[in-house]
């Protein structure tokens, strides 16, 4: 009895290895967070270029407006990748989130200070109120940063 274990064992072993080698790509969410081309751009060149697909990867592209939503979406278990800023996974990390930045697309803070004509230089803008899109991402970091 014991042989026949052994080659049925043997045989679940070779069956599942095969089934392995022509299973289905292996299926990712990843969410970018910002319409510019920029930032964006890139994973849409490697997913019409067939890039992810060389690896074993089908990936869905998704847009989420702002790195703070799109790490709700990751620890919610509904992506597996985000294109993200490091402001927000910074904070996220701080507060305890089991999360790690692997790279960036930008290096930079693509930002501009846009104010009304009546203001002249930074000393016009104490106690003038600004706003963002989205509290918490890198324009808010941005903003902060700069005033």
């Amino acid at each position: 009895m014991r042989p026949l274990r052994l080659i049925l064992l043997l045989g679940a072993t070779i069956a599942a290895l095969f089934t392995r080698q022509v299973a289905a790509q292996e299926r990712l969410n990843f969410a970018y967070i910002s319409p510019n081309a920029g930032s964006a751009s890139v994973l849409w060149i490697a997913k019409d270029a067939g890039i992810f697909k060389k690896h074993g990867l089908d990936v869905n592209v998704i847009y989420i407006e702002g790195t703070p939503k799109a790490l709700m979406s990751l620890f919610a278990g509904d992506l597996q990748v985000i294109s993200g800023t490091g402001p927000a996974v910074a904070s996220a990390k701080v507060r305890g989130a089991d999360v790690s930045m692997i790279m960036g697309f930008e290096v930079f803070l693509p930002y501009y200070l846009i104010a009304t004509p009546a203001v002249k230089s930074i000393e016009d803008l104490k106690g003038k109120v600004g706003a963002n899109h989205s509290a918490a991402t890198s324009a808010d970091f941005a903003m902060r940063l700069g005033l």
